[in-house]
């Protein structure tokens, strides 16, 4: 996907001003945000790039990707999984097709010490399975000749790390809009030793060592219990005993 699509772009300009308009809004008088301790609940989101992209002019390429976190206080533990359908071809050269699923795990941490917007960084491990074949290939080498046939259908999987950051801002009743952006690092991978897939779902371009990426969520939160806030306790001034009051003694006569 690419990072710099203009639709993409004004998605999030949207996210990021509906977050600063919510963050310096003096909603629900707040109180102290040190003292708030965030609840648990579900967020379940979907990629809106993704669906955003299907619906493009000359689209060959087709995928979905879903998400889910679960948190504690400022931890949030992190599940993704998604689904491509890539083809890809050019005149004379190749045809290529590939089928595959991703997924990644990992967990993030929340900068902000209250309220319900999340602003984070985070690590992923994740893991690409996926089928492809070359309807042909043709490959040009002037010194050591040039070699031209079909790859059938063979599986591959590669593995790879991501350092994350990004936004969750809360815009009405437990619904979030936000997005992720992701440096990945390969750590693995098996391929066809004549020629390998031109796209790793999740990850990007196959030959490359590390890739950029991001993704631009909506997404729904499952509260578990309401946040439970502790306010501060107020310091009380202790009275002076007061002298106690005799009472009055008759007149002399």
């Amino acid at each position: 996907m690419k990072l710099y699509n203009p639709i993409l772009i004004s998605f999030l300009t949207i996210v990021l001003s509906s977050y600063l308009t919510a963050l310096y809004t003096p909603a629900y008088s707040q109180k102290s945000a040190s003292d708030t301790i965030l609840s648990n609940g579900l967020r379940i989101g979907f990629d809106l790039g993704r669906i955003a992209n299907f619906y493009m002019k000359d689209q060959k390429n087709f995928s979905l990707e879903g998400s889910a976190d679960i948190g504690y206080q400022r931890w949030l533990g992190v599940a993704e999984l998604g689904y491509a359908n890539i083809k890809s071809s050019k005149d004379q050269v190749y045809d290529y097709n590939s089928n595959g699923v991703y997924g990644r795990v990992g967990v993030e941490r929340n900068l902000l010490k209250g309220g319900d917007d999340v602003v984070f960084w985070g690590l992923r491990y994740g893991i690409s399975q996926m089928t492809y074949s070359y309807g042909y290939y043709n490959v040009i080498d002037t010194i050591w000749g040039g070699s031209s046939g079909s790859i059938p259908k063979t599986s591959a999987t590669q593995h790879w790390g991501e350092l994350v950051g990004g936004i969750k801002g809360l815009v009405w009743k437990n619904f979030y809009l936000g997005f992720t952006l992701r440096f990945r690092f390969k750590i693995s991978g098996s391929y066809n030793a004549d020629l390998g897939p031109i796209i790793v779902p999740g990850y990007g371009a196959a030959d490359k060592s590390t890739a950029f990426g991001a993704n631009y969520y909506v997404s729904y939160r499952i509260p578990f219990k309401k946040p439970a806030t502790f306010p501060k306790k107020k310091k009380v001034k202790k009275d002076k005993k007061a002298a106690p009051v005799l009472p009055a003694t008759p007149p002399k006569k």
